[in-house]
């Protein structure tokens, strides 16, 4: 079986493509990435093509006529919603590019569309009836990364996030208020959109710019956390979103604190994290794990537990493979 992967360029294209690609190739799945856009080169040899958010019009004509006249499979990968509401940063990017008409179109007609979660699934079963589920998991190796402790008397609250999550970090900004007038060695860290700054004037704040994905690993564990954050809105478009924050705090070993807007609709359970819902539950949270060390501990060692029995992408990469595999082996019929 021959794979051609076209990704963006976000740290979805490794979640997504990249990193399920190393342990295809191991399973022995022949997978290629090319450079650069969509060429008769890479179509002629290959049995299957995956795009990713692809917004190339001419590269998606030419997968059409491939799988028209030669037989060639497509598979759309698509990890968010196409409606994005009009509060949401990313929707400048989205009306500029014509995107989601553009990626409606490619997923109108191809074999398989791929996501990351059963709620984002139902979303896309409008566009194409063969959806599939392949979970967001944690490739162990890239995150092989020394991890770094803070050894200082301050305590370290970090949040990281993109544009598409400014507006979420509202949700936490009160709390935050409390939290610092209250324990004066809490030292706050951003890593994302330079906005942070003005949302959290005022406040002990060290804001950093987001790094290359294949550094990322080390920055999050450079920054030295004692506890992470991920708020986020309870609107559509973050209950599409998947439990990566999750993934990657624990496998950074930081406990963290989460909005139920993902959490509560992934099995998610108190040991692994802590769930809030309104300010004063946020600033509680922070308060308990601040005063609590053996707290922070005991979430960050159940975590941990649960990342690598159900999150290894290399035990479970083979999915990818089989829900490939439908399209070009023919189905016994007994």
């Amino acid at each position: 079986m021959r794979v051609v992967m076209f990704g963006n360029d976000s740290a979805a294209k490794y979640w997504r493509l990249a990193d399920p690609a190393r342990y295809l190739k191991k399973l022995g799945v022949d997978v290629r990435m090319p450079e650069g856009g969509i060429t008769r080169e890479a179509l002629e040899w290959a049995d299957i093509v995956v795009t990713q958010m692809c917004i190339d019009m001419d590269g998606i004509a030419l997968i059409r006529e491939y799988q028209v006249e030669h037989g060639l499979k497509y598979v759309v990968e698509q990890d968010d919603m196409i409606e994005v509401d009009k509060s949401n940063p990313h929707r400048v990017e989205h009306d500029i590019s014509n995107a989601p008409e553009i990626i409606k179109i490619s997923m109108g007609f191809a074999d398989m569309v791929t996501t990351t979660t059963n709620y984002l699934a139902e979303k896309l079963k409008k566009y194409n009836d063969n959806v599939v589920v392949l979970p967001n998991y944690m490739d162990m190796d890239r995150w092989d990364v020394v991890k770094h402790r803070n050894t200082s008397d301050t305590i370290r609250i970090g949040w990281l996030g993109s544009v598409t999550h400014i507006k979420d970090l509202e949700l936490i900004i009160n709390p935050l208020r409390r939290i610092c007038a209250e324990y004066p060695k809490v030292q706050i860290l951003t890593v994302g959109d330079m906005r942070t700054r003005e949302l959290l004037k005022g406040l002990p704040v060290e804001n950093m710019l987001g790094v290359p994905f294949e550094v990322y690993p080390s920055r999050l564990n450079g920054l030295r956390l004692d506890i992470a954050l991920a708020p986020l809105q309870d609107n559509e478009f973050n209950k599409c979103k998947s439990n990566i924050k999750w993934q990657e705090y624990t496998i950074s070993e930081v406990p963290g604190i989460y909005s139920p807007t993902v959490y509560f609709h992934r099995g998610f359970e108190p040991s692994l994290g802590l769930i809030a819902r309104t300010e004063d539950q946020w600033y509680r949270c922070m308060k308990n794990l601040i005063e609590s060390p053996d707290m922070r501990k005991g979430i960050v060692d159940n975590a941990y537990r649960m990342l690598k029995r159900k999150y290894n992408l290399s035990k479970e990469a083979h999915k990818w493979k089989e829900a490939y595999e439908t399209l070009i082996v023919p189905k016994l019929i007994f």
